[in-house]
């Protein structure tokens, strides 16, 4: 190694030659000799494109991270004294990390001397081959991605269970707690604590219903002791509000509108992609999917809750007049488990489910105009505009066997 002075006492160029033997050469910056502290600039290069970790080591008084050309390192040691943005040595050895506290499932580590919170969730005894279900309604691969997923995204999103994300509990399997749904008939599984210990008290939540809770823990324990699941809505208090305008929802969600203000989760992708399994909201409406009423509340910004699975008792209303038979024909075969058979029947329900959110999901969409080659002498029922029961809170679930009752005794004979 070679030193050369150039006119100027305060700076001193090093000239490298044949010094690859005395470290490894790689894709890191550049060590220096000399540290101005005044200026914060390096003066006197040692090495090119190694770590600050080896730099250090050998006695370097400071570094650069980006590898610097020889022009580069010649025109800034001529034109301004030396080279800015260094990082003296004086801490290295030290833990850089003593003290940072990072978010859930990130890590402090040191980057060139610096402490840096990185996304590293624990996957150690994670299955890889097992999909899971968020809270946030969504299917991952697994565990871990889910984790990278939320802490990349700063989402504040829990793990539901494990598997495919479901429609009801009865084909939920949660390794801890009980399964319970939520007031739109979403399955959670619930970790049911005896008691709330201290260190499980962390600060107040409000909860979905509304309500505020002491802690996250006081929350799971009263879902478990009405056996139905209250979701985390945000941290801190609820705020006392009678409408969307000052109501707050967490990131991703919306605010709809029933008797009271509620957050619901809006679909991220259309709804054709799931299977067609009808219900009934509390708007009178037949939706072809929970995801379908879901779509309609994110649209309408009008809160409806699910009455009950299956097609709505007395909304036909939206269904062609040539497609009621093949509709009621469903309706029954939903509720008395018959296996569907009528061309007709099969027909419609492969229609309706290749146009979920066209067919099922919209009371204002009704077409009033009649085919003429295949609907001749058919009368055009309900033709004037039907006034949406909007926001309507059905406090009890009507059993399926009355409303089947009801189906057939109200719709026979107009069929």
């Amino acid at each position: 190694m070679k030193i050369i002075m150039n006119s100027s006492p305060f700076i001193m160029i090093v000239m490298m030659w044949g010094t690859s033997s005395v470290l490894p050469l790689t894709e890191g910056g550049s060590c220096w000799a000399n540290y101005d502290t005044l200026s914060g600039q390096c003066v006197a290069l040692i090495h090119r494109r190694v770590s600050y970790e080896d730099c250090c080591r050998i006695s370097g008084f400071s570094f650069i991270e980006r590898d610097m050309s020889t022009e580069d390192i010649f025109r800034s040691l001529i034109m301004h004294g030396g080279v800015s943005d260094c990082l003296p040595c004086s801490s290295f050895g030290k833990d850089v990390c003593e003290g940072i506290t990072c978010n859930r499932d990130e890590v402090c580590v040191a980057r060139n001397g610096q402490p840096l919170c990185n996304c590293d969730p624990d996957c150690s005894d994670v299955d890889l081959d097992q999909p899971v279900c968020g809270s946030d309604r969504q299917t991952y691969t697994n565990e871990c991605t889910f984790k990278m997923n939320r802490c990349q995204e700063r989402r504040d999103v829990e793990l539901a269970y494990y598997g495919q994300c479901q429609d009801s509990c009865d084909t939920v399997t949660c390794a801890h707690g009980t399964c319970l749904v939520d007031q739109m008939g979403v399955p959670h599984c619930v970790n049911c604590s005896p008691e709330c210990k201290d260190k499980e008290v962390q600060g107040s939540v409000c909860g979905t219903d509304k309500n505020t809770y002491e802690s996250i823990c006081h929350l799971r324990l009263t879902s478990c002791n009405i056996g139905k699941a209250i979701i985390k809505n945000h941290n801190g208090r609820c705020v006392g509000s009678t409408n969307c305008s000052s109501f707050l929802c967490m990131e991703g969600n919306i605010c709809s509108m029933g008797t009271k203000p509620h957050c619901s989760t809006c679909p991220q992708a259309g709804c054709g992609r799931y299977a067609l399994r009808a219900l009934c909201g509390s708007d009178d409406v037949t939706y072809a999917n929970l995801c379908a009423m879901k779509r309609a509340i994110c649209d309408t910004r009008v809160y409806v809750k699910r009455q009950h699975f299956g097609p709505c008792a007395r909304d036909m209303s939206h269904i062609p007049p040539q497609d009621r038979e093949a509709y009621f024909r469903y309706y029954l075969s939903f509720f008395h488990h018959e296996q569907v058979s009528e061309p007709a029947t099969t027909a419609l329900i492969r229609r309706l489910t290749t146009n979920t959110e066209e067919s099922l999901t919209r009371t204002g969409d009704n077409d009033d105009t009649t085919n003429d080659e295949n609907n001749q002498g058919v009368e055009e029922e309900n033709q004037g505009e039907e006034e949406d029961v909007i926001g309507v809170e059905t406090e009890e679930e009507p059993e399926e066997e009355e409303v089947a009752e009801e189906m057939v005794q109200e719709e026979s004979p107009n069929l």
